[in-house]
């Protein structure tokens, strides 16, 4: 019997501008065609495009890294995208991994803030991952975070009635800390009737981005009043990376893209520095295996109703047909003040 794809998942659409598909093989020879049936692109007016990657991990010397952020921005550009989203990990180690290598680590800045400023017509809004806080944290050091990256810990940007909303890791070991979750509450409230893109930079638990549980990751004690937010504030749509791995392995667990399974919508990022692939051991464990010559991303269509995420070989400057797919996310109305905290962390209204 020849092979059969079974990799899909009920939001796949084939790449915009497609008319038909199919399996091929390594060599590039078709196998058998497939039906678009529900997975024809969508045909509608979009409204913008924006570009999205993650962990990029750039160094203080020019190395393969740099190159694909510039390759990235230039394709985002040549797409007509109004910016680019960057989910965390900008840097490698951060500021400092010891503390006589203070220059060294600057440095890594100091070249991100060079790529950024070779595409000064597409802006740039990153946060920090867990790179950034190697040995200090880096809510020491937020005059040098804006200096670097002209941006707060955390912030928001809106671009066409649709908010976007950056929470930087202020620690190793944390997600969020006390102070954005309150913040993160008091935002979604005000927001609470548009749409609103949450970037963090580790996945919650259970959440997509951890293909067969590949890699431990702490998202932090603030985990459960995250997932009770995003659950209450419908238009939301939260984005991660950290695992760094591929768009392909959607076929060895569904969730590795995109899963709505916690009651709200969550995107995974692959690494435009370096994704991973998956691979099985002897003992039928899986482990991460680093492809530094890979780099992959989102080119997103936002559209009234829905959203459209391209994933994006950014090598080939192509479509990676498992990573597009369509998030149906009509505005619905959230009433005011009806937001309540049970575990009495978050001052809100009912709280």
């Amino acid at each position: 019997m020849s092979y059969q794809y079974k990799g899909f998942i009920p939001e796949n659409i084939a790449p915009k501008g497609s008319t038909k598909i199919g399996v091929y093989d390594e060599n590039g020879n078709r196998m058998f065609p497939i039906s678009l049936g529900t997975l024809t692109p969508v045909k509608k007016e979009k409204l913008f495009s924006f570009g999205l990657i993650s962990d990029l991990h750039v160094t203080a010397e020019k190395t393969a890294t740099s190159t694909h952020l510039d390759n990235a921005l230039s394709y985002f550009e040549e797409q007509g995208c109004v910016f680019c989203c960057h989910a965390g990990d900008m840097t490698n180690i951060g500021f400092w991994y010891n503390s006589t290598d203070t220059e060294i680590y600057t440095g890594q800045f100091e070249e991100y803030k060079h790529i950024c400023e070779l595409h000064p017509n597409l802006p740039l809004y990153g946060i920090c991952g867990n790179h950034e806080n190697y040995n200090k944290v880096i809510t020491e050091n937020l005059t040098e975070l804006h200096e670097y990256t002209g941006h707060s810990l955390y912030y928001t940007v809106k671009h066409n009635d649709e908010l976007f909303v950056f929470i930087g890791q202020p620690n190793s070991y944390q997600t969020i800390n006390l102070e954005e979750l309150q913040w993160l509450y008091e935002t979604l409230e005000a927001n609470r009737n548009i749409r609103c893109h949450i970037f963090v930079h580790v996945f919650p638990p259970s959440d997509s981005g951890n293909t067969k549980n590949v890699y431990t990751a702490y998202f932090g004690q603030y985990a459960d009043n995250v997932e009770s937010l995003l659950n209450h504030y419908k238009n939301t749509i939260l984005y991660h990376g950290h695992s760094h791995i591929k768009f392909k392995y959607q076929e060895l667990d569904k969730s590795t893209n995109y899963t709505d399974k916690n009651g709200f919508s969550s995107i995974h990022i692959p690494s435009v520095g370096a994704s991973h692939d998956v691979v099985q051991n002897e003992d039928g464990t899986y482990k991460r295996v680093p492809d530094n010559n890979s780099s992959m991303g989102y080119l997103v269509d936002v559209y009234e109703d829905c959203i459209v995420y391209n994933g994006i070989d950014f090598n080939k400057n192509e479509f990676a047909p498992t990573g597009v797919f369509k998030v149906d996310k009509p505005i619905q109305i959230v009433d005011a003040d009806t937001y309540t905290d049970n575990t009495n962390i978050v001052a809100c209204g009912k709280g």
